[in-house]
């Protein structure tokens, strides 16, 4: 009988492992338009219809007049990866990204359930404020 306790454990652990590394697979490899090579694509002087014909919409919360009339920016997000983009009038004047590691992208996953599930309170970003 202990050797049937004994293997029972074995497996589960084994089970349990692969649905770990399955899951971090998909975390991993999810199928997103914000890519090094899309970010490459977009050159200075590029119109904003361009940039969604690369990276489809701009996030709503993040778009619009930032420092004044003649500046503005969009910002693409998808998880922790983000690309912003700077206009001058209306044409791509800059440009960054930030492409998060798996470990990143699983802590990030982490965190938003967590807040979900109310075992995290969300921290304000005082850049929301600068924002409004």
């Amino acid at each position: 009988m202990g050797k049937i306790f004994k293997r029972w454990h074995v497996w589960l652990g084994l089970a349990l492992l692969l649905g770990l590394a399955g899951s971090l697979a998909l975390i991993c490899s999810s199928k997103s338009r914000l890519t090094q090579a899309n970010f490459d694509r977009i050159q200075e002087g590029m119109s904003e219809p361009e940039l969604v014909a690369i990276l489809g919409v701009p996030d709503p919360e993040y778009h619009g007049p930032r420092t004044g009339p003649s500046w503005s920016g969009s910002t693409w997000s998808s998880g922790p990866n983000w690309i912003c983009v700077s206009y001058a009038g209306s044409r791509v004047y800059g440009k960054a990204i930030h492409l998060a590691g798996c470990s990143e992208i699983l802590q990030w996953y982490v965190k938003k359930g967590g807040e979900k599930i109310g075992a995290f309170r969300r921290v304000p970003d005082p850049m929301d404020e600068v924002m409004d």
